[in-house]
């Protein structure tokens, strides 16, 4: 979702729109500074979460489709004119980066909280970043998909470009509900008691490049990255 925006956000609020890329520039950095400041908030607040459901999971199901609607939102301009825009895009981003957060951080945590093993550990955030990727990539295209039903009918109405970006947004409101669902249901935390052992910085790159499937999901999310960039 964040790549989506990052992507077309711009776009849709100058383009179509209208509004000056000064201050939708203004809005978005706004949107930047407060999400930067509740980050460090997010995290100790979850590390201080106790429930039936662990620390983490809780934060991530309740920011996950607040989050996702507020993209929605975002591209669901009501008619207005440019102040009432202005300030409808820096509440709505704000709210959204803020409720991301809320799922960014603690799914970063629990990454580490899932298993006592190191080397699953390596697992685990390497499947982590190599199904992000994917997702960013499959998020960037999905703008371009979409824009090829300009000019479609759907249900006696004529899409135009801005349906269709709110279409996109739409899909992925519903894949990243049920992606939510999905992680809530199948992980178990498993928090771990904080043990400090003093490894040298090599000792660590070392230990780590010595896996095997760490070295290859390195080699594929480098690949991704390269895609994600090429198409965005």
């Amino acid at each position: 979702a964040q790549e989506f925006c990052g992507a077309f956000l711009l776009l849709f609020y100058t383009e179509l729109a209208g509004l000056d890329p000064v201050w939708v520039g203004t809005a978005l950095l706004f949107r930047m500074l407060l999400d930067a400041l509740i980050d460090p908030l997010v995290g100790r607040w979850s590390d201080r979460t106790t429930s039936v459901a662990g620390r983490r999971r809780p934060w991530i199901i309740s920011g996950s489709l607040p989050g996702l609607m507020f993209l929605v939102i975002l591209f669901a301009v009501p008619n207005g004119g440019q102040s009432f825009h202005i300030v409808y895009l820096t509440i709505a981003s704000t709210l959204m980066a803020i409720f991301f957060s809320f799922v960014s951080i603690p799914h970063m945590a629990m990454a580490f909280e899932m298993s006592e093993e190191p080397k699953e550990r390596v697992r685990i955030v390497g499947y982590r970043n190599f199904v992000e990727s994917l997702c960013s990539l499959m998020a960037l295209l999905s703008g371009p998909v979409a824009l090829g039903f300009v000019g479609s009918t759907v249900f006696g109405r004529t899409l135009t470009r801005a349906d269709c970006y709110g279409l996109a947004a739409g899909v992925i409101l519903v894949l990243g509900s049920v992606t939510a669902a999905i992680f809530y249901r199948g992980t178990r935390e498993a928090p771990c008691p904080v043990q400090e052992v003093q490894v040298s910085l090599f000792q660590s790159f070392a230990e780590t490049f010595r896996n095997r499937l760490f070295r290859t999901l390195v080699l594929v999310y480098c690949l991704l990255v390269i895609a994600n960039r090429t198409a965005l």
